[in-house]
């Protein structure tokens, strides 16, 4: 499929094409690189349920165009909810922080906990990490 079908496709309402699309405007493949469409076209898909594009969207709040840490958390979360491990993975580092929340180090072990367990190797340390501090045994068994 070519940069034209996928683009025709993504503006009928496709929301993991639309994610494409804002991945090639985002890195500048076969377009000009545009931040603020890449954005658009981030916010589309995540809008249409796309847990690739939350989390694209995420980062651009917690990065790019318009920063704005609770937004991003709003949209990690979403993600993290749809079963996305990078989605769930930044919801567990927002928790752990309170950056865009609340601090909440229980909630950040669960979310860290399930996207190492769906196969994110960053979660999967943190998790080894958590084992590794003796102050969080507790709360691990609360979990757990």
């Amino acid at each position: 499929m070519d940069f034209q079908q996928v683009l025709t496709l993504a503006e009928h309402g496709d929301s993991g094409l639309q994610c494409i699309i804002g991945a090639y405007y985002n890195a500048g493949i076969n377009v000009p690189k545009d931040d603020k469409k890449a954005f658009e076209w981030y916010l589309k898909s995540a809008k249409g349920g796309n847990s690739d594009g939350q989390c694209f969207l995420a980062s651009c709040y917690e990065e790019g165009v318009s920063k704005d840490h609770n937004k991003a958390f709003e949209w990690f979360l979403k993600s993290a909810e749809g079963g996305d491990s990078f989605g769930q993975l930044n919801v567990g580092f927002y928790y752990g922080t309170g950056v865009g929340t609340f601090k909440d180090e229980k909630k950040a072990f669960e979310w860290h906990l399930k996207s190492a367990e769906g196969g994110n190797p960053k979660a999967q340390f943190n998790i080894a990490q958590y084992y590794r501090n003796d102050r969080s045994s507790q709360m691990i068994q609360n979990v757990l």
